[in-house]
């Protein structure tokens, strides 16, 4: 699925359209609001790595839902982990809200609904991973609620750290080695989060 939007190379009436477009495409399936008319700036480059897809946005700030609607629509198989960038961005889900700083990792289930905004423009990257990869390594399979990883302590800014590595490293790391590197995330994501035990146990014995 590797390949690049740009709303600078889209008619000025069509750009937020297409950007709708574009993250169903590359991200989700979502509905995006804003108040304003007219051009539209933003950025999507998607990669497909180790079995995971990982894009990469930058756009104006606007709000974002996943409704019911949306996941009826395209329902997926996978979770998200969420990178911020620069800035900051809000998430709610149920009833769990939740701020994303630069550096922080929010890992969240995108078939349970929840919306999202940004302080000023949008910035991250956004890993989808298959559930089959990451249910087996967490404690309570299939129940993911939203989290969020801070980048300040512990495992969660060890996950969060080495998915900003890896995704800058993407065009330097040899395809027998993509499914291994893509399988040590898992890992760290799912100790931050609540591990199995037997994941537990592996760690000790590393």
């Amino acid at each position: 699925m590797d390949g690049i939007w740009r709303s600078d190379v889209i008619p000025e009436r069509e750009q937020f359209a297409s950007w709708r477009d574009a993250c169903c495409r590359h991200v989700y399936a979502v509905t995006p609001e804003r108040p304003a008319r007219g051009p539209f700036r933003g950025r999507i480059v998607a990669r497909r790595f180790g079995g995971a897809d990982v894009a990469a946005l930058s756009c104006e700030g606007h709000r974002v839902e996943r409704s019911r609607e949306d996941i009826a629509r395209a329902p997926t198989d996978t979770y998200y982990l969420y990178c911020q960038g620069t800035g900051a961005a809000w998430f709610r889900q149920r009833d769990r809200e939740l701020v994303a700083e630069s550096g922080d990792l929010v890992v969240a289930d995108p078939d349970i609904p929840f919306s999202t905004s940004a302080s000023g423009d949008f910035d991250f990257r956004i890993w989808r991973v298959s559930r089959r990869v990451l249910d087996p390594l967490l404690r309570t399979p299939g129940s993911l609620m939203m989290t969020r990883l801070s980048r300040r302590h512990g495992v969660g800014a060890l996950a969060a750290g080495y998915l900003a590595t890896l995704a800058d490293e993407l065009d330097h790391i040899e395809a027998g080695a993509m499914d291994a590197v893509m399988q040590n995330a898992m890992r760290l994501v799912a100790l931050a989060i609540g591990a199995t035990p037997d994941l537990h146990e592996i760690g000790r014995e590393a």
